[in-house]
């Protein structure tokens, strides 16, 4: 007997998208698959929705969280404690994936005899599945622990929604809850456990990309809690790692999360009145900076320049991007 998938997709506040969602999993060309539906305590029409997919579908579990936990990596859990399947995936449930995306994957770990498969994604506001031909799981890549892991952080790809999973190799790992950026902690858990990965070049999963990004929104102290994670996963790294371009890479990748939340921040300095956010960043950024000719012109002077320095810079920019109409955030 073919084994079973189990995908888990958390729920909150997306009846605009569910069906899109949850269609694309019905209609995989992989039929084994058990679809688990954690609804987070939603307060428009999704729980109806998963309730009536349910009722319609024997392959769909759905469990309803009372209030909203705030965490994807809650339902997530709560997935993971009723999946039955040997190998697990894990779906936003604004997204949508390709019907070939299960059994491709599967096919791939069958292949190569490993624990985890990971596909590319389309970042995309319109809907759309794109025809794709000559899946040739000979043209797989397998990657080493390390070269996957480089990979990851230099691509900043800790998504757990392109890999499938087998069951036995996270059964004992579960998401933090309530806190920003849950999959960066799971992956590096995860990481610690596997030998190899199996990688496929073909973009399988599609992510909503919706026009409220960060930089269209009004900065606020939230989005400065994704540095927990970053430092978290530079701290282990530095811990644990003895690869040198590893190190380096984790290098480069903290310091562009700094310096994003420190251009923000300036972008938004209400929300940092007394500069003390600021001022953190400015010596996290002083301890993490190393000369590259890599490294943008506002890191250079973020790392050069007093934290009031540096803010008179961004001053000058915003009136220059406020004079020209071009984005205030480049």
């Amino acid at each position: 007997m073919k084994p079973t998938i189990s995908v888990i997709v958390p729920v909150y506040n997306v009846e605009k998208f569910l069906h899109r969602c949850v269609d694309s999993l019905l209609n995989q060309s992989y039929k084994n698959i058990e679809i688990i539906l954690v609804n987070d305590g939603s307060t428009d029409g999704s729980a109806s929705i998963c309730n009536n997919y349910r009722d319609t579908n024997k392959n769909i579990k759905v469990t309803h969280h009372d209030q909203s936990s705030g965490s994807a990596g809650a339902s997530r859990n709560s997935g993971l404690n009723m999946a039955i399947g040997e190998y697990i995936s894990f779906i936003d449930s604004d997204d949508w994936i390709h019907p070939e995306m299960m059994k491709s994957m599967l096919a791939a770990i069958k292949f190569n005899d490993t624990e985890i498969a990971e596909c590319d994604l389309i970042r995309t506001n319109e809907y759309k599945i794109d025809a794709i031909n000559d899946i040739d799981l000979k043209n797989t890549i397998v990657e080493t622990r390390l070269e996957a892991l480089k990979r990851i952080v230099n691509n900043q790809r800790f998504s757990v929604c392109v890999r499938l999973y087998q069951h036995s190799l996270i059964k004992d790992i579960r998401f933090p809850e309530n806190v920003i950026s849950e999959d960066v902690y799971f992956t590096l858990s995860v990481f610690n456990n596997i030998i190899n990965l199996v990688r496929i070049n073909i973009p399988f999963y599609y992510y909503h990309e919706t026009p409220n990004s960060i930089t269209r929104k009004v900065y606020n102290l939230k989005y400065l809690e994704t540095l927990k994670s970053s430092l978290f996963l530079q701290e282990s790294i530095q811990k644990n790692e003895k690869d040198q371009e590893l190190l380096i890479a984790i290098q480069y990748f903290i310091l562009k999360e700094l310096i994003f939340h420190y251009k923000m921040l300036n972008y938004y300095p209400k929300v940092d009145p007394k500069y003390t956010h600021r001022k953190r960043l400015k010596k996290l950024i002083d301890k993490n900076f190393f000369n590259s000719k890599s490294h943008d012109s506002n890191l250079k002077l973020a790392n050069s320049l007093s934290v009031t320095s540096f803010e008179a810079v961004i001053n000058l920019n915003k009136l220059k991007h406020k004079v020209l109409r071009k984005n205030p955030f480049s």
